[in-house]
């Protein structure tokens, strides 16, 4: 997931995101090998997971912002922005659990704005990857929509609604997957368009058309 300005051409921040496979999900690896934190995967299956189904869940491995944006208000927006994309991209596929391993002063920034992170089985946060305090996370993304028919602010974040006029979505071309962002043709929210994809959380909203 990539945000990009568009006025710069630039990329400004980004989050890999990893599916269920044979080699399994970094988080859940990280989570299992770490003496600090221990939990299996099927630990995790089974306090986290309804349908008890690893190919439901979709794992947030990378997040970078440019270090120049995180101190500014544009920052901001290129972080609500992502998570945004993280939600799209997990509602797009029927992904149904989002893991990753957050920062606690990042996890409460995200908190603050009601995304709802449970910590994944209750486990302590630790120093990880040069972090002094990291816990692993889990978004049930059926709650999320739930919270989003009534939480305006929550709504905000993961529609874009919150950076306004400034954000745009590129226009969906599964045929050409992964353009060049300095080539996608910007495809920016109005309030109207804003309203409806509100009214239809949960649903299938086409994006960019």
């Amino acid at each position: 997931i990539l945000a990009v300005d568009h006025t710069r051409q630039e990329p400004v921040g980004m989050i890999r995101m990893i599916e269920e496979s044979e080699v399994g999900l970094k988080t859940l690896i990280d989570v299992e090998s770490n003496p600090g934190w221990g939990a299996t995967k099927a630990e995790f299956l089974e306090r986290h997971c309804e349908q008890d189904d690893p190919e439901l869940v979709l794992d947030v491995a990378t997040l970078a912002v440019r270090p120049e944006w995180t101190t500014t208000e544009s920052g901001m927006l290129t972080s609500a922005a992502l998570y945004g994309g993280v939600y799209r991209c997990a509602h797009a596929i029927g992904s149904r659990q989002v893991v990753a391993t957050l920062d606690v002063t990042v996890a409460g920034l995200l908190e603050s704005v009601d995304v709802p992170l449970d910590p994944i089985c209750d486990l302590p946060a630790i120093e990880y990857l040069g972090s002094p305090q990291t816990r692993p996370y889990v978004i049930q993304v059926g709650l999320a929509e739930t919270m989003m028919r009534t939480n305006q602010k929550l709504t905000s974040v993961l529609m874009g609604g919150m950076v306004d006029n400034e954000f745009s979505l590129p226009p969906i071309d599964l045929d050409n997957p992964n353009p060049h962002p300095t080539e996608i043709e910007p495809q920016f929210i109005d309030p109207a368009r804003e309203a409806i994809a509100t009214r239809h959380v949960g649903e299938a909203v086409p994006l960019g058309d």
